[in-house]
């Protein structure tokens, strides 16, 4: 049995939270005696490209790179894959500026997928080279 967990918080989970989180309630599991077999836990967070399900996710990621898939093809475009900057959620519609710098909004109910988008060319762009000094810390 695996037990897995997903923590998050407003400014972001490190490594050491869920280290913690994992030694809290192993701990807790233990002296509750909740679950009779062996297990497995696994505390860790949503991620980079995290998924977006919730008004409150569209809320918080607002103004971030997103990728949105559709159950059925757009009926102006024919398409179900879009990628843009998040504008926000407002009642239970979602908007983003698609590159080009269109609008387009969907329903949450039109929505099979959306998640953050991590553009990975520039994060590997900017890392420093072998032996580079960079921030005052030498980097391997």
């Amino acid at each position: 049995m695996v037990i897995r967990l997903f923590i998050d918080k407003p400014d972001g989970v490190a490594v050491g939270d869920c280290s913690r989180m994992s030694r809290e309630l192993s701990m807790r599991l233990e002296e509750e005696d909740l679950i009779e077999s062996s297990y497995v836990l696994e505390v860790s967070s949503p991620g980079l490209e995290r998924p977006l399900r919730k008004a409150v996710d569209f809320e918080r990621f607002s103004d971030s790179p997103v990728e949105i898939r559709l159950f059925s093809p757009d009926g102006e475009s024919g398409r179900k894959q879009f990628t843009g900057t998040l504008l926000g959620i407002e009642g239970e519609t979602v908007t983003i500026k698609v590159e080009g710098g269109e609008k387009r909004s969907f329903s949450l109910g039109e929505i099979s997928r959306a998640r953050l988008r991590v553009d990975w060319d520039t994060v590997f762009q900017d890392k420093p080279q072998s032996g580079e000094v960079k921030d005052g810390g030498l980097h391997r």
